[in-house]
Parts: C-alpha cells; structure tokens; sequence
C-alpha cells in the first residue's frame, strides 16, 4: 500500500483504533499486547468504538500487559470491561456471571 494512499485514507476516515486507544506502537511488549488486545475486540460484534473503550478500560485497572491479564481473575476482568462506559457492552457482559 502506499503511502499516499494511506494518508487520503487517514485523511478522509480519521484516527486509526491505535490512536483512538493511545497506542504508541514501539516494537516493546505492552503496546504490542494492548493492540493484540485491541485487535481480539475489534473482532467481537461490538463495535470499533465500542472496543476501544474496552481496551482504555482495561489500561485503567492496569490490564495492559500479559502478565497482568493472566493473573487477574474472570471477576476482575470483567468488571474491568464493565466499567469501560460502553452501555452496549455492559449489556453483553451483564448476564455473565463473575
């Protein structure tokens, strides 16, 4: 792809999710997991928006390295998730139990 084409692509739809998420990609573990991790909820149907929140919910609570994703609980995880603001996302998460 080149690179005009990607700045007339830039240009006409905006930021990238990467930059909506503050993702500053260094080629270090947490930016790479946090837009592994970005990538994993951009594929859920939630929407891009929506996954992003997600992702800067999750940073918060200091989710954003692999380490501290393996060693949170389901509790904690998805509580995290839940208060990310995303009302459509709380609805899906809702019914899960902790």
């Amino acid at each position: 792809m080149s690179e005009q084409l990607v700045t007339t692509l830039l240009d006409k739809y905006g930021t990238t999710s990467a930059e909506q998420a503050h993702i500053t990609l260094k080629n270090e573990p947490s930016p790479l997991f946090r837009l592994l991790t970005l990538s994993m909820l951009r594929a859920k149907p939630i929407g891009a928006d929506t996954a992003v929140q997600a992702l800067l919910g999750l940073n918060k609570e200091d989710l954003d390295t692999a380490e501290n994703v393996h060693s949170a609980s389901r509790r904690t995880m998805i509580a995290a998730l839940q208060k990310s603001g995303s009302r459509s996302l709380r609805r899906k998460l809702g019914d899960l139990p902790a």
